[in-house]
């Protein structure tokens, strides 16, 4: 499972543009304060139109249940009015730069809440916002088991977030056609770069599959067993041959994970 250079970039700067309150450990404040409390400073945060803070991108990601749908929110009532004087304190702010930080502040947090966000936004407009799915299920591999967030957002009950979530999973399990091998053999050492890929390759479907095997035995309590296995939200939606080739490796990982969480 990749970790993208470029999303670790643009995590970072959605992490920092969180308003002005910031005094050192001010997070931890922040974290402590009531529900209302958070409430109240991530709104005024949205309405100075996000300038950078550490502290309140700890809040945001900490919080991801009481701030997420207020980023939302936000982002709905700009896209009504984009030029209304109401939307910012800060009438310098420029709005469709804000939606977009904005978005990347939700994806960033990479769980399911950010899922359901994006959700109600591809309601408003699919093709801008459809892509933060696969961006969001980037943002998991960082912070835990991707598929654990794939099985929650399943459970949304949106078929654009599923078939978005779909597609992903046929990338991460390496389903799709994979571009040719590169041609080592003029290269200084070419064999032992070729061995290198090819090494590199295994690992990433074991860590992904293994990933996945995890994912559904925390789904179903144990191993999952073939009328389980075949309403799988993942599995159901995979070509019948794809499923096939996966059968016996994944009912073998989750057999083994199965047995290592019994003796714990």
């Amino acid at each position: 499972m990749k970790t993208r250079h470029w999303f670790g970039l643009a995590f970072a700067v959605a992490a920092s543009a969180v308003a002005v309150y910031g005094q050192q450990h001010e997070w931890q404040r922040m974290l402590q304060a009531s529900g209302a409390e958070q409430t109240a400073l991530i709104k005024s945060y949205l309405q100075a139109g996000m300038p950078p803070s550490d502290d309140f991108g700890v809040l945001i990601r900490s919080r991801p249940e009481v701030s997420l749908p207020l980023v939302e929110q936000k982002i709905e009532e700009v896209l009504r009015s984009p030029s209304s004087p109401d939307n910012f304190i800060d009438k310098s702010v420029d709005p469709q730069k804000f939606v977009n930080l904005a978005s990347m502040a939700i994806m960033g947090v990479g769980n399911v809440q950010s899922l359901k966000e994006i959700s109600k936004l591809m309601k408003i407009d699919e093709k801008r916002f459809g892509h933060l799915v696969e961006y969001t299920m980037t943002a998991a591999e960082v912070r835990g088991n991707p598929f654990t967030v794939a099985y929650q957002g399943f459970e949304i009950g949106d078929p654009a977030i599923d078939s978005r979530i779909a597609a992903w999973a046929e990338k991460e399990l390496l389903l799709l056609p994979q571009p040719p091998p590169k041609d080592y053999s003029r290269v200084p050492g070419g064999e032992l770069l070729r061995q290198m890929d090819a090494h590199t390759l295994e690992l990433e479907i074991k860590e992904n599959r293994t990933a996945w095997a995890e994912a559904m035995v925390g789904k179903y309590g144990g191993v999952p067993s073939e009328a389980q296995w075949r309403g799988d939200p993942i599995v159901s939606r995979l070509r019948p041959d794809q499923a096939d080739s996966l059968h016996d490796d994944m009912i073998r990982r989750t057999v083994e994970i199965a047995e290592k969480r019994a003796k714990r």
